[in-house]
């Protein structure tokens, strides 16, 4: 007997504005790349605006922005690849550092919820595996880092075992999604 797979409808639209965010950021690096108006305009965000923007990824529970798909535009700028990935993943993770405060100021509503709950049992059974497992999720997971950041935070696990490898994990996450990204645009584009 086939199990039916039921999608919700929320998941979908998640899907859908994810799907637009992306192809959004993928046409901005086209339009910079190709358009030499709107690599002066660019140019005038500069890396604060890059690192503005991956604040603002870095906190986003809702829908995630992939803020390193900006990656070739601001190449194109003549900004170094660790300079990029480096201002990116320091963003992001100082994002993350309002999803691990609130989750220690809003300690029982986080553990309270299903994802908390999840969080809790893995962090309870396996302890030596938080640092490991943090940092993977924050590679490898094309997810909002506070879905582990905050509930580990409730929990009273220090800044340093949730937040160092998150800040490694984004790191590695933006390099992959960067290069990723040359590649599709070239592809497309």
């Amino acid at each position: 007997m086939v199990k039916k797979v039921h999608i919700r409808k929320q998941h979908l639209i998640r899907l859908g504005i994810l799907a637009a965010v992306v192809y959004g950021l993928l046409s901005v690096n086209y339009i910079v790349l190709t358009n030499p108006e709107a690599l002066v305009a660019l140019e005038q965000i500069g890396l604060f605006g890059l690192f503005i923007l991956s604040v603002i990824s870095g906190f986003n529970v809702v829908v995630p922005i992939p803020v390193s798909l900006l990656y070739p535009s601001f190449a194109a700028l003549g900004y170094g690849p660790v300079l990029i990935i480096s201002i990116i993943s320091i963003g992001m993770t100082l994002g993350d550092v309002v999803g691990f405060i609130l989750g220690k100021t809003m300690e029982d509503s986080v553990l309270a919820t299903k994802q908390g709950k999840k969080i809790t049992h893995l962090a309870e059974s396996y302890p030596k595996y938080v640092v490991g497992i943090t940092f993977l999720y924050a590679m490898l997971m094309p997810l909002p880092n506070e879905l582990i950041v905050m509930p580990l935070a409730a929990l009273g696990i220090s800044w340093k075992k949730v937040l160092i490898p998150v800040l490694i994990g984004n790191a590695l996450f933006s390099t992959m999604l960067a290069f990723g990204a040359i590649r599709v645009g070239t592809l497309f584009f």
